[in-house]
């Protein structure tokens, strides 16, 4: 148990990378994707629950899923999943003192489109996200920087869909087109990543001046994003999004776009 700023919190994630960590984090937990059948099985499993028992071996949850993921695999397809659930708490302070539980469950699946049909360098994304549980920030503390990185209306929805292609020698040039969220490459300090207060990730700043909200988790945007590393020490990013993540900018963008599948 933690406390900061009057508030306390008891956070655990499950992932098929770390497996339970104590660590929060200011945006939604990248997912580990597995590329190579032998990183995510499980010589042990067998049956229905077979996969607890190499947990401890497997680096991956559920480990091959009942064969899914091997299935996948030979068609270039990579599976990952992760939960992360919180009990976050204002022990001082607040329009009203308690705790509320909430928790992220997030999907992604790629392709590989070398080991699916032979093109080099394309990689092909879908997410989705599932939240559920309270929300403390809008039940008790009434804030506009949210105490989560997690903490969104409860719903089931697409998240990003897009698709990215390496060029150049040494792969020094990638362009990615689709929806994109842009707190996830863009305006996220990695050295505030171990607070968990969302604006360590995602600011106040654009949030309250882009329409909507902007691009922003657990909204996405269709958008250009092109990545250069001239040097091993370098990277440069830019990219041309829609600066809204729904049509109409009155009212809860969550609530407008609930399913994220309305693409403008």
């Amino acid at each position: 148990m933690q406390r900061s700023a009057g508030t306390a919190r008891l956070r655990g994630e499950r992932n098929g990378r770390h497996g339970w960590i104590g660590q929060a984090f200011a945006a939604p937990p990248p997912i580990s994707i597995p590329v190579e059948p032998g990183s995510y099985e499980n010589p042990a499993q067998t049956g229905l629950l077979g996969f607890l028992t190499g947990i401890k071996r497997s680096g991956y949850l559920l480990g091959d899923m009942w064969g899914v993921r091997t299935f996948l695999s030979q068609y270039g397809i990579s599976l990952a999943l992760a939960e992360t659930s919180e009990d976050l708490g204002n022990v001082t302070g607040g329009a009203r003192r308690g705790f509320a539980y909430d928790g992220l469950t997030q999907m992604v699946l790629q392709l590989d489109t070398q080991r699916a049909f032979g093109l080099y360098g394309g990689t092909f994304n879908v997410s989705a996200l599932q939240v559920h549980g309270r929300n403390l920030s809008t039940d008790n503390l009434l804030t506009l920087q949210t105490a989560s990185g997690i903490e969104a209306d409860r719903a089931t929805r697409l998240w990003e869909l897009w698709y990215q292609q390496k060029f150049l020698e040494e792969d020094r040039l990638d362009v990615k087109i689709g929806q994109q969220s842009l707190d996830q490459e863009f305006t996220v300090s990695q050295n505030s990543l171990l607070f968990v207060n969302t604006m360590f990730g995602w600011p106040m700043l654009p949030s309250a001046d882009l329409p909507g909200g902007g691009p922003a988790y657990p909204l996405s945007a269709l958008g250009l994003r092109v990545r250069a590393h001239p040097t091993n020490s370098l990277t440069l990013l830019a990219g041309l999004f829609n600066g809204s993540p729904v049509s109409n900018n009155t009212g809860d963008p969550q609530q407008q776009n609930h399913q994220e599948l309305a693409f403008h």
